[in-house]
């Protein structure tokens, strides 16, 4: 071979090898505990501004909470209501924390009288509560700026904002001496250069202040924070499984919707004629539910569909919530065929996680063997339902996954 073909050769090789796909490297996916809108940000361009000077502090602090921006450059109070009223910028979200800052374009721009500016904060928030039931408002004053005139107007409307707060729904956040040295001397480090809008600084400082007040929020007492649903055996954790119940589970404020007798089409009846879920707004929705059908001879094949669709209601009526499915356990006196539907009723349940939303506990080889043979001193003496140590055991196996999906980072 001579020098050229060679040369040719050795170029085209490096070509082939070039043009070959690289191995990429493998993400692992990140776990996810908060979809968009849990937290809902509104307001003028301060707000607005979170997510461009403010997007660092925004990214490691806001983001992970599920927080979504609605603020708008130039916005009045009157813009904002019809924001709300009109078009629907709240809704479908369902947020638990709603951070409201709005009223210095207002003043800025004189295009709304100052007394007509708290009044219109006062309907907002009234729109907000209609809008979002339940949620916690944090109410933030209207920051000092460089101009004495604005920043005398911002703080007597601030003084009848402080007023709307009552500490259970509504809570007001005043950062003015963090953010001035005096009438209309503000920190300029926080500032950019019209002593209005705030610097990448400014955002992180607000965060500073804020977040203690918002940790305190998230954790409050709401409705329900967790729901739940299923047959006798989530029922009788109100009453055999109570020391427990009290100590872990009433706290975090659930509502166990658990019936005596109720197979999955009573469950569905539940949500579907009696509207039991309305209105909630929960971190987590637990489901375990299929006993009592297998009992009254029902096919896995007629059982998985109903509770496909309490899954979709559940994903439905709750648009952050966490659905949390638990394994039917085994069950004594039964023959084998029921125990081997059992089993296909848990394998179809396992399918219908997804690695986000829906999640499956499998507790069948805590309350019995590989044979579905029940442990006893976990039963009581029917074999189906639990004693105290069967709660107890229960517990252990699902208390680290609920806190898990309870999680608001």
């Amino acid at each position: 071979m001579g020098l050229i073909r060679i040369l040719e050769f050795l170029i085209f090789s490096l070509l082939i090898i070039s043009v070959q796909p690289k191995p990429q490297p493998r993400l692992e996916p990140k776990p996810s505990f908060n979809s968009p809108g849990q937290v809902v940000f509104l307001g003028d361009t301060l707000t607005a501004e979170w997510t461009s000077t403010g997007k660092p502090t925004w990214d490691e602090h806001y983001a992970p909470l599920g927080s979504v921006n609605t603020g708008r450059s130039s916005w009045t109070t009157f813009d904002l209501l019809r924001g709300i009223t009109e078009s629907g910028i709240v809704d479908q979200l369902n947020s638990f924390v709603v951070i409201l800052n709005i009223g210095l374009v207002d003043l800025q721009t004189l295009t709304i009288p100052e007394n007509e500016t708290p009044a219109n904060i006062r309907l907002i928030l009234n729109f907000i509560q209609v809008k979002l039931p339940g949620a916690k408002i944090i109410l933030t004053g209207i920051l000092p700026s460089g101009s004495a005139l604005l920043h005398g107007a911002s703080r007597r409307v601030n003084q009848v904002l402080s007023g709307f707060a009552d500490n259970q729904t509504i809570f007001f956040l005043d950062m003015d001496q963090q953010f001035s040295t005096g009438l209309g001397q503000v920190r300029t480090e926080l500032y950019d250069q019209d002593g209005v809008k705030l610097s990448a600084q400014g955002y992180q400082t607000w965060q500073e202040i804020m977040d203690p007040l918002l940790n305190e929020v998230i954790s409050l007492p709401s409705r329900s924070k967790v729901v739940w649903m299923g047959d006798s055996l989530s029922n009788r954790w109100m009453s055999v499984g109570a020391p427990i119940w009290d100590e872990f589970y009433a706290p975090i404020q659930t509502l166990n919707f658990g019936s005596s007798g109720h197979g999955s089409q009573d469950t569905l009846n539940l949500i579907e004629r009696a509207g039991v879920l309305n209105g909630l707004n929960p971190k987590v929705a637990v489901l375990m539910i299929g006993a009592n059908d297998l009992d009254r001879l029902q096919m896995p094949e007629v059982i998985i569909p109903r509770i496909q669709k309490i899954v979709d209601h559940f994903k439905s009526k709750f648009k952050h919530a966490k659905i949390l499915l638990l394994g039917l356990i085994p069950a004594a006196f039964i023959p084998e065929e029921f125990i081997e539907r059992g089993r296909t009723v848990n394998r179809a349940i396992e399918a219908m996680q997804d690695g986000d939303r829906v999640h499956y506990l499998n507790m069948e080889r805590d309350f019995g063997d590989e044979n579905g043979r029940i442990f006893p001193e976990l039963y009581q003496l029917d074999g189906r339902h639990l004693t105290k140590a069967g709660y107890d055991v229960w517990h252990a196996k699902m208390w680290p996954v609920l806190e898990t999906l309870m999680k608001f980072d």
